[in-house]
């Protein structure tokens, strides 16, 4: 670990194991360090991790297993020896079914007094993941079990999550188009129908076509741009809070993505132009519609 702290392009190194304990005579997937302040990916999303020997953090799928959350303790089992322990936090993971924990170095010491650290996260500045792997291979090969690039684990692990939550979103905004096309057809075709005698007087007083679907256009925007500011306020506000929802199955609880408002109003203001100019199309119904052509009917 000393000697990897001190090559080039390292910014620093913590141990970080990932051992299999029995918390409540549930089997969870534990997590061993240091110091977990160093640690650039804080799981824990209510209280924290733990820092002192008789602490642990649980996820909040194991808080649901073992019926026990923040202040309380509980009876962790690795080996032949069992203490209890105070929970100060609770955690999510999408990894090994969300069932994880976390020790300190002192607090496995515990249960195993001669335990020590076996796997090092090694952060890195300036150089690419493969290429300080194969660099630490060729000077610590024999030491060295097995390498792992994290950005390249992490990104096969959320792969489909992320293709699920692409496939939602193009099917809401899809659903979201459809909807507004085919309710903007059958209302001003409707209203051409019920309006067409008012619609052929005012042809012939002098009114254009182009400012009759105008006209019409125009008058559904209020409507329409109140339904997409609320919208857009609920998805500015609930996004997080539905994706939350839909991968809790995977193991999270608490989703804190950054929602960007400019992408927002972007949506916001496109699906606006996209009513007006469907509503300028149909609208078109109106060119046949002629003075001449309701007298003679």
């Amino acid at each position: 670990m000393r000697n990897i702290e001190q090559m080039d392009h390292v910014r620093k190194v913590n141990i970080f194991d990932l051992i299999t304990t029995k918390i409540d005579g549930q089997t969870v997937y534990t997590n061993v360090t240091d110091r977990y302040d160093d640690l650039e990916n804080d799981i824990v999303y209510e209280g924290r991790q733990p820092k002192y020997e008789n602490e642990i953090s649980i996820s909040w799928v194991v808080s649901n297993q073992v019926n026990k959350g923040i202040g309380d303790t509980v009876e962790v089992e690795y080996g032949t020896e069992t203490k209890r322990y105070l929970v100060t936090g609770l955690s999510q993971s999408i990894g090994n079914l969300g069932q994880v924990a976390a020790l300190t170095m002192e607090g496995i010491q515990q249960l195993q007094s001669d335990y020590k650290g076996s796997t090092l996260y090694v952060y890195l500045n300036n150089i690419k993941n493969k290429d300080f792997i194969k660099s630490i291979q060729e000077q610590y090969g024999d030491n060295i079990d097995e390498t792992l690039d994290i950005d390249e684990n992490i990104e096969s692990q959320t792969g489909m999550y992320t293709a699920a939550v692409f496939a939602v979103m193009v099917m809401v905004l899809t659903i979201t188009v459809l909807v507004v096309v085919m309710i903007l057809y059958l209302i001003i075709k409707t209203m051409i129908i019920k309006r067409k005698k008012e619609f052929g007087v005012m042809k012939a007083i002098g009114y254009s076509t182009i400012q009759l679907m105008n006209q019409i256009s125009i008058s559904f925007l209020p409507v329409i741009m109140t339904g997409v500011a609320i919208g857009g306020v609920l998805g500015y506000f609930f996004t997080n809070p539905m994706l939350s929802a839909l991968l809790s199955s995977a193991g999270v609880k608490r989703l804190d993505f950054i929602i960007h408002l400019p992408t927002i109003l972007m949506l916001c203001v496109s699906i606006i132009i996209l009513a007006y100019i469907v509503s300028l199309l149909v609208s078109r119904r109106i060119k046949s519609i002629s003075a001449y052509g309701l007298i003679t009917e």
